[in-house]
């Protein structure tokens, strides 16, 4: 049960980073450096929070001959 709390604790708050993320869009379309500054933060925190709820594939394995053991 803490599990789906967690993801749903999780989904909220990366739909409340996007909206943040789009309105700093809109005022650095306009020019706003600081606004741009603000999206570019936003951004790299939806990056993290998404690598969190889905963690990357793990390499795929060497396609390299091993050397052998003499």
């Amino acid at each position: 049960m803490t599990g789906q709390l967690r993801f749903v604790r999780g989904r909220h708050r990366s739909e409340r980073l996007w909206r943040r993320a789009l309105s700093h869009a809109r005022a650095a379309a306009s020019g706003d450096l600081d606004a741009q500054a603000r999206l570019f933060d936003d951004l790299s925190q939806l990056r993290r929070s998404a690598s969190a709820l889905h963690p990357a594939a793990p390499p795929p394995p060497s396609t390299r001959p091993r050397p052998r053991a003499t």
